[in-house]
């Protein structure tokens, strides 16, 4: 799931590592920018320690 994650981000971004930072900011510092979709924050917890998980085997 976190490659996946990974894959549509830098999709989505074009590969922008300045456009990543300020989604990353944005989703901790407006949570309200998730409420009502598929995003919860368990979820979004998970996420994040799956992405550091496979950041680090890298």
């Amino acid at each position: 799931m976190a490659r996946r994650w990974m894959l549509a981000l830098e999709r989505d971004t074009a590969g922008n590592p300045a456009t990543q930072m300020k989604i990353r900011q944005a989703m901790e510092q407006e949570p309200t920018l998730s409420e009502g979709t598929w995003l919860t924050p368990p979820l979004l917890d998970y996420l994040r320690e799956a992405v550091a998980n496979l950041m680090r085997d890298r």
